[in-house]
């Protein structure tokens, strides 16, 4: 395991881990050379004093984007996401969750098949990274509750009643209080 504070070493790790395999390869060297150079970019920015507004907001981006596609490929290893169906070949997976009537308050999820209904291993979700390291936890072996309410699709907000007694706002009479307004032209 690479020292906590040796990042280049731990994108190394993750990499070889999360994405092992000569399928893998050119997702392998995106992310290693996307990690390892917003990192660099990053550090230069620390040190320099010839840096600019734009350069914190590229590092920033940057950094942003690469941690997040991290982020993703190391929580598909955690929850056991194959690339493809196994069944089928189908790239249409989708997470499902839910909970066991024995074990109420732990959140299960596994991988499902939109195309020909496989389903994969339920995996526990938890609230802490450091809980997955722990876990001893077995598979359930009946199936768990699934919420009525599909989570993976988004709702349109409801209109929001109308808030009676508020007066309205007055409407300005195009005159500061400090003189006239001038067109931005002439400003």
């Amino acid at each position: 395991m690479p020292a906590k504070a040796n990042f280049k070493k731990w994108v190394e790790h993750m990499c070889a881990v999360a994405m092992g395999g000569s399928t893998n390869e050119f997702r392998r060297h995106l992310f290693k050379v996307l990690l390892n150079e917003a990192w660099d970019f990053a550090n230069w920015l620390t040190h320099t004093k010839s840096s600019r507004w734009f350069d914190a907001e590229a590092a920033t981006s940057t950094m942003e984007h690469a941690i997040g596609l991290a982020t993703t490929a190391v929580i598909r290893h955690l929850r056991g996401v194959p690339d493809a169906c196994p069944a089928c070949g189908s790239h249409q997976l989708s997470p499902q969750r839910g909970f066991k009537d024995t074990e109420p308050d732990v959140e299960w999820e596994r991988p499902t098949c939109d195309k020909c209904d496989w389903v994969g291993e339920p995996r526990t979700i938890f609230k802490e990274v450091k809980e997955y390291v722990k876990d001893e936890r077995a598979p359930p072996d009946e199936e768990f509750v699934l919420p009525k309410i599909p989570l993976r699709e988004l709702l349109r907000p409801q209109k929001r009643p109308k808030k009676r007694g508020v007066p309205k706002r007055r409407r300005s009479t195009g005159k500061n209080k400090k003189g006239p307004r001038l067109p931005l032209s002439k400003i």
